[in-house]
């Protein structure tokens, strides 16, 4: 399915290059500005098209994929910088995995030190 969306959003961006740089392309000035609108157009045709597939693919991917939980360890209380965008993050996982994907955001340094985390992943 990731490839698929890869594959989508490639093509369309090919294609939006291959429109707005040959719909320029050895025009005069006075008749640039509505090939360059209409090249705009379709792009954005373009990327609501690739937009409305992703979303497809996500909600396809969502059901078909089981629950998983993911565990984050965050030194940094959730009121930072870092807090705020480590739960945005989380949430944009969230939406984009259709609710497949959760993240469990465990802030304040809650698992330990930033060492001890280091520690446990590799397995020392």
């Amino acid at each position: 399915m990731k490839k698929k969306l890869i594959g989508v959003v490639l093509s369309s961006a090919m294609l939006a290059s291959v429109l707005a740089g040959c719909g320029l392309s050895g025009q005069p000035a006075a008749s640039a500005a509505p090939a360059a609108q209409e090249a705009e157009e379709k792009v954005e045709e373009t990327a609501d098209a690739v937009e409305e597939a992703a979303e497809e693919v996500a909600d396809a991917a969502a059901a078909a994929d089981p629950e998983v939980i993911l565990t984050m360890a965050e030194v940094n209380p959730e009121d930072t910088i870092v807090g705020q965008m480590d739960r945005k993050f989380a949430d944009e996982v969230e939406r984009l995995s259709g609710g497949s994907v959760k993240i469990d955001l465990q802030a304040s340094g809650v698992l330990g030190a930033e060492n001890v985390i280091l520690d446990s992943m590799l397995g020392r």
